[in-house]
């Protein structure tokens, strides 16, 4: 593999994840992401995925391209009958295979067909990126996006329930929060929450369905949710601002089926293979490597543990996987003298509240009520603390992306891609975060 410039390449995304979901999303859109099909100048994305930072990063020349790209009214909604059509496919094969996870064990077709089908769906995740070339243009032509129309997603259903559990066992949440037995019907509410949403826990293969615990917390600090869809103020009669909408839903909704597909793997894997192997070892393999050990054929231990931190790339020659060293974390640094850093507005408000600089999900337990999340992005395992946090400001992302949808439905201020603000603020410092002129600024 040749040494990579990271110069060259803008990140885009950013989250802690593995080797299994890379591969996965990766061989997806070398395999299905036509970007030539709409008149783009490349098939698919020139990109990277670095292990030790969790960075992703895209051809800067590509992404330019997107950016200045406004597809036609007619390639958008070939755009959303794609992606609508692969969620749509993959949805009834998701529940085919959770009534075959049994059958896992005496056949490994079972486990071929769940990769054959996922690479399918995520060759379409890529595409969300033309979200660039449109949202610049409705902004220039002066539509607010942060107060965009939201539909009723999985996650959107999840925050309503929490919200009429909290009120209706309030008295009852008060009571076992000062030392009290958990009633029978709380728990009761709370153990059907996690049969239905327990899944949006998981990122991909990695994290865990929530538990009772984890629901629990996120009650006690849902009572001042707000009720109801956000709405627009937009009023407009425009194509495009419908388009933008439906790929908001798309973004969504592509997490949310990702989540519960590798919650029923996981499943799969926990019921059947444990005697096998642990799960979470699974997670450093890739995916033939996935199949050959749950078939029962010999994978190298000691050359999968050697894969401590890698670097997967996407190159004009394909797929290509590297071992690298650990990157040394460089301290805070003095990006920003007068600890000012500005960004796109995802949802309006201002707040001042302490930071808390969360840069993977393992950190979300030290986001107390009121605190605001510093991130490089969220994504559905980082809810519990979002449910209790005042805002979120995020180094990268889109109006598409999971925290801008979040802060809409949630009504809290959000600031998006301001590149730089997990480098600027530390844990504890005292910030304003003003989202109706999206720029945070350090008070003490």
């Amino acid at each position: 593999m040749a040494e990579i410039n990271f110069d060259e390449y803008e990140v885009t995304a950013s989250h802690n994840s593995d080797l299994l979901t890379q591969d996965l999303i990766f061989q997806g859109i070398l395999n299905g992401a036509r970007f030539s099909d709409f008149g783009l100048s490349f098939d698919y994305p020139l990109m990277y995925y670095d292990h030790r930072t969790g960075d992703i990063g895209w051809n800067k020349k590509q992404v330019t391209e997107i950016r200045e790209t406004l597809l036609t009214l007619e390639q958008y909604d070939q755009l959303i009958k794609l992606l609508d059509n692969n969620l749509s496919e993959y949805k009834l094969f998701l529940k085919r295979f959770s009534n075959e996870l049994m059958l896992a064990k005496d056949t490994s077709e079972v486990i071929k067909e769940f990769f054959t089908h996922s690479i399918m769906v995520t060759k379409a995740i890529a595409l969300h990126i033309f979200e660039y070339g449109l949202s610049n243009y409705l902004e220039k032509h002066g539509v607010k996006l942060e107060s965009l129309n939201s539909y009723t997603t999985e996650t959107a259903k999840a925050m309503s329930l929490l919200k009429n559990i909290s009120v209706k066992f309030n008295s009852k949440l008060i009571l076992f929060k000062e030392g009290g037995s958990l009633d029978l019907e709380l728990k009761k509410a709370l153990i059907s929450f996690i049969d239905e949403f327990g899944y949006l826990g998981m990122i991909y293969f990695k994290g865990s369905p929530w538990t009772l615990w984890d629901v629990i917390e996120m009650v006690n600090n849902s009572i001042n949710l707000p009720e109801g869809k956000q709405g627009s103020d937009n009023n407009l009669d425009n194509k495009y601002v419908y388009y933008l909408e439906q790929l908001i839903r798309l973004r969504t909704e592509s997490w949310e089926v990702m989540c519960r597909a590798c919650y029923l793997f996981r499943t799969m894997v926990k019921d059947n293979f444990s005697e096998i192997i642990n799960y979470n070892n699974l997670l450093e393999m890739r995916i033939s490597e996935v199949i050959d050990v749950l078939s029962g054929k010999f994978v190298d231990k000691v050359e999968v543990s050697s894969r401590k931190y890698f670097l997967l790339q996407l190159t004009k020659d394909g797929l290509e996987i590297s071992k690298v060293t650990k990157k040394s974390i460089s301290e805070k640094n003095n990006l920003c003298v007068e600890k000012i850093v500005k960004g796109q507005i995802a949802h309006l408000g201002k707040v001042v509240g302490k930071a808390k600089v969360v840069l993977s999900p393992k950190e979300c337990d030290k986001v107390d009520v009121g605190d605001i999340i510093i991130a490089k992005m969220s994504t559905p395992d980082y809810l519990p603390a979002m449910v209790k946090a005042a805002a979120f400001v995020t180094d990268v992302g889109g109006i598409t992306s999971h925290a801008s949808i979040v802060s809409r439905e949630m009504k809290k201020p959000c600031i998006i891609g301001t590149k730089i603000a997990t480098h600027i603020f530390n844990d504890g410092d005292l910030i304003e975060v003003d989202a109706n002129t999206g720029v945070v600024r350090i008070i003490k």
